[in-house]
């Protein structure tokens, strides 16, 4: 079922749903340039996990996809170890440790390379959550600084209307969703386009390695597609209020025109 948005819908921000519409996203994007890149340029993901426990200030860097557990010492066995043996109940004073508490946060990014070397010429970041606030933001801005110090071209796409954006000489234009792009060959401009929640994401031209042409990318249409696949209108409620930072007339018009449209039975 379409959204009954022409862009992002807010709800799925604002219902914890991106962690699950930012990677689907991400790799429909990669799909769709490998699709339309000229043949001496590949379009990949990449991807970093980290592990990050409340008590610490930093994250840990860890692997994808390996899990790391702490396994109980074992002491020796005692001599009359019979089957029938019963155990002495002989107890011992000993405090329990404190559970550190852990979240994995893995951050997935699109990255184009040029072909044979294999060279990175474009890094396409979709920030989520954790690029736009607290110690994720951090390691993302040290990201974006060792990448633009470098020969490689930046897309940053936000769709999320929490947390802080990228710092800018000047004012963001006005809206609620933008994308920036910082060319290898044209430092430190930017060209910055947003848009409001009532619009449809705009086309977005993909730099590629000079003088070769950027290569338009349909977010409206990535965008939709990616709401249809996740079936996020059977996962989201949409009769309660929307708490983002929003202007209360778009507010208004986005609870309005969630719950008028037609759900499935």
């Amino acid at each position: 079922m379409p959204s009954p948005f022409p862009g992002i819908d807010p709800f799925v921000e604002a219902q914890g749903r991106w962690t699950d519409f930012h990677p689907r996203l991400i790799f429909m994007i990669c799909d769709e340039l490998n699709d339309h890149l000229p043949g001496d340029y590949l379009a990949q993901i990449g991807e970093r996990l980290d592990v990050m426990g409340w008590s610490a200030d930093r994250p840990r860097a860890a692997y994808p996809d390996v899990m790391i557990s702490r396994r109980p010492t074992i002491g020796p066995r005692p001599e009359n170890d019979a089957a029938t043996a019963v155990a002495d109940w002989g107890p011992s004073a000993i405090p329990l440790l404190e559970v550190e508490e852990e979240v994995e946060v893995r951050y997935t990014w699109v990255e184009v390379l040029r072909l044979p070397e294999q060279k990175l010429v474009t890094s396409i970041e979709v920030l989520s959550p954790a690029n736009k606030s607290g110690a994720g933001r951090l390691d993302y801005l040290m990201k974006f600084d060792r990448l633009w110090r470098a020969d490689v071209n930046l897309v940053e796409i936000d769709l999320l209307l929490g947390g802080q954006r990228l710092n800018l000489a000047r004012p963001h234009p006005p809206g609620d969703y933008c994308v920036t792009i910082a060319r290898a060959g044209n430092r430190p401009i930017c060209e910055v386009s947003a848009w409001s929640v009532r619009q449809a994401p705009p086309t977005v031209p993909i730099p590629l390695q000079a003088p070769d042409p950027d290569v338009p990318l349909g977010m409206a249409r990535l965008v939709q597609r990616a709401y249809e696949r996740g079936r996020y209108e059977r996962a989201l409620d949409y009769s309660k209020a929307l708490e983002l930072p929003l202007h209360e007339e778009d507010r208004q018009w986005v609870e309005e025109t969630a719950r008028g449209s037609t759900r499935p039975s």
